[in-house]
């Protein structure tokens, strides 16, 4: 993994910029080349080919193409020995071979490769710039189009340092505050962008296009358990690959556990994470249940014999960095998990872990979220006649809400908070009903089709926004933060493509989310994984509002003494309000406080202004 930055104008001195921004992304070196119509930068974290000469940006031996890269082509061997014939390799690493396919194979290498990327190729003799990004957006490229140049980078605080003046959206910030993240193309910013998943974009002389180069949803089969189990473990074995040490987060859930399940099978010694959480004061009792993840882990641990260790956030530690870590995102994210995520990076780094493998992607692929249950239920509850519709209602209004329109109307319902609880703290309301609404039309017309489950219809809008632009940003931070490469082997091609074959009843049920996985493991993953809830990387963020430290710094924060622009979007008197009947326990109000005290941390570190 990497850092990669470009411009299509000679700018060494911004791309030096740059690179200095995102060093964290590649502490093992850095370059900058610059051509006719180009500069290209690019910041090094070595894993395969550590050698000097496996360097970026790298260009093609007839001098044509210039390349820089951000990821790992897991099957770059297999290429290289169907190039071989045509090509004399100089390298021992994945980039000369992608620069290579791209050469020979033109955009017909996109359906050849396995692995997570973004990147950028300067054709010198066509005057074109090509940016990628992989099949399911695991690693972010962000750009803008300004005065006829384009500008790129891994993280968007590369792309602002060719933005003098960094005017917030208004229908990003409606995204933001009534979902958490940004979803692609747009990002908090005017005028910046983010590539989408399994895209690219052309680039000469000023023009651009972006197209897709997703493949074709498969036909509905019946997969077998088996199959699945021999998709991950292929997947697994693959991303083992590295010339730097590997590692594995440990969570107590079944997805992190079925990788280090494979990992183990291949590999003699594994290295296992996980964190704990030191409890906020006066509330340790309660606090407990954070921990319970932490304990299950130590026992996966113990059932594969693996090197675990498990590092404790402490309170102190919040109080010392949580200000840093959100206001160097890439983008705000109001996820309290990016949180417990840098802070266990951190600690493997120090450990000597380069290379990590999670189990992000799981329920996205097999039906693991409650909210696919419910839409589940949903398409149940809308078969039935009306007259029972209307009769099951009258029990409880959640059964009622089960009527909610398929499409635009449900994912609201689940995923979008309503405008009106949003209302109370802002000065500028904003059209977030209308905005989310819009968004949500074009996605679910582009993927309808007819025959299709209403689960399968939910699942790949769900996996479009939420996986790539909420899940992956947030983990692409938290870990090359501290210059860790994080590997998805879940969310691999082939594991996807075989995800997509499988019936909805195979992979969820109104009471049993994840059914494929659950059964395909049954007689692999510990007893002690099955019949718990699910919690993923769960953070005490709510009662640390009520530490008194950290509560002070909040209050600091929700002020235009702290920065003062937004103050034209938030009310203070009303968020410091909505503060105060939080930690007196008069309501819980997580949502709004922690996506106003990210994005309002954020916004001063980049300067970002709201304008009416």
């Amino acid at each position: 993994m990497c850092a990669i930055n470009g411009t299509t104008e000679k700018n060494t001195e911004l791309i030096e910029r740059m690179n200095k921004r995102t060093k964290h992304r590649g502490p093992d070196g850095s370059r900058v080349w610059e051509g006719e119509g180009v500069t290209l930068g690019h910041n090094r974290l070595a894993i395969i080919d550590l050698r000097e000469v496996a360097s970026q940006p790298m260009k093609s031996a007839d001098g044509r193409y210039v390349i820089v890269f951000n990821g790992e082509i897991y099957n770059y061997r297999e290429l290289r020995a169907g190039l071989s014939g045509q090509y004399t390799f100089t390298t021992e690493s994945d980039t000369e071979v992608l620069l290579v396919a791209y050469s020979i194979w033109g955009e017909g290498m996109f359906s050849k490769l396995r692995g997570i990327f973004a990147f950028g190729i300067w054709d010198m003799k066509e005057g074109t710039l090509l940016l990628a990004r992989d099949h399911m957006g695991v690693k972010p490229l962000y750009y803008r189009i300004h005065d006829g140049v384009l500008t790129f980078s891994s993280e968007m605080s590369g792309v602002l340092e060719s933005v003098e003046k960094r005017v917030l959206g208004h229908d990003a910030l409606s995204f933001y505050l009534s979902m958490e993240y940004v979803p692609s193309p747009l990002t908090p910013i005017e005028g910046v962008m983010k590539l989408p998943p399994a895209s690219m974009l052309h680039f000469k002389d000023g023009a651009h296009s972006v197209t897709s180069f997703r493949d074709a949803l498969p036909k509905k089969r019946s997969v077998r358990n088996e199959e699945v189990y021999d998709a991950l473990d292929t997947a697994v074995a693959r991303q083992l690959v590295s010339d730097r040490p590997v590692g594995a987060y440990l969570s107590g859930g079944f997805d992190s556990s079925l990788v280090v399940h494979h990992m183990a099978k291949h590999s003699s010694h594994v290295r296992t994470y996980s964190v704990d959480f030191e409890a906020v004061r006066g509330q340790e009792d309660d606090s407990s249940k954070f921990n319970v993840d932490a304990e299950l882990a130590r026992k996966t641990a113990v059932f594969y014999g693996t090197e675990h260790k498990t590092f404790t956030i402490s309170l102190g530690d919040i109080e010392r960095d949580f200000e840093s870590i959100i206001a160097n995102t890439s983008e705000p994210n109001a996820n309290p998990t990016a949180i417990t995520q840098f802070f266990l990076s951190d600690f493997v780094r120090k450990d000597g872990t380069i290379v990590v493998l999670g189990g992000d992607g799981g329920d996205e692929l097999f039906g693991g979220y409650p909210r696919h249950r419910i839409t589940l239920g949903a398409s149940l509850y809308q078969l039935m006649p009306q007259v029972l519709q209307k009769g099951f209602g009258m029990i409880h209004p959640r059964i009622a809400k089960l009527g909610t329109p398929m499409g635009t109307a449900l994912h609201r319902a689940l995923m979008v908070k309503d405008e009106k609880k949003l209302l109370p703290f802002l000065k500028a309301p904003l059209p977030i009903n209308a905005d989310t609404t819009t968004f949500f039309d074009e996605k679910y017309r582009d993927v309808v089709k007819e025959g299709r489950h209403p689960l399968d219809v939910f699942m790949e809008v769900d996996r479009e926004t939420w996986l790539p632009d909420e899940c992956f940003i947030r983990s692409d931070y938290a870990s090359m933060a501290h210059g860790i490469e994080l590997r998805v082997p879940i969310v691999d091609i082939d594991v996807v493509h075989l995800s997509d074959e499988i019936f909805v009843w195979k992979k969820t049920l109104p009471h049993e989310g994840k059914r494929i996985i659950r059964h395909a493991y049954k007689k692999y993953l510990p007893p002690h994984l099955y019949g718990q809830p699910k919690r993923g990387w769960l953070s005490p963020a709510a009662k640390w509002f009520r530490d008194p430290n950290i509560n002070a710094f909040a209050r600091e924060v929700f002020s235009s003494g702290y920065y003062d622009g937004l103050d034209g979007l938030f009310d203070w008197d009303e968020v410091q309000a909505l503060l105060s009947d939080h930690v007196d326990k008069r309501g819980y109000y997580l949502f709004p406080l922690w996506n106003i005290l990210v994005l309002q941390i954020w916004a001063k570190e980049q300067r970002a202004m709201f304008e009416k």
